[in-house]
């Protein structure tokens, strides 16, 4: 059986190395991109990637811009928003 693939979305490098070594431990296939148009060209080049995990404030496309972005293109893909962002 094939290992699930995510594609993790988070401009700061320390928490998406965190996100993406989780992923990994957690059994899955990971990709990662550091905002949302790197993550677009990423999800039409890798049509494995069947989960998003995305980061909700990031500079240009947001999370929730990115997730309906994806949602236009491949409907079927599930998608997980989160922060860090306190306060």
């Amino acid at each position: 059986m094939a290992k699930p693939v995510v594609l993790v979305v988070e401009d700061n490098p320390m928490s998406r190395a965190t996100a993406v070594e989780i992923f990994e431990d957690l059994g899955f296939a990971v990709f990662d991109a550091y905002n949302g148009h790197h993550a677009l060209a990423l999800l039409e080049a890798r049509p494995q990637i069947d989960l998003l995990f995305i980061d909700v404030r990031m500079p240009g496309m947001s999370g929730p811009e990115l997730a309906e972005a994806v949602r236009r293109r491949r409907p079927e893909i599930k998608v997980v928003l989160t922060s860090g962002y306190v306060g």
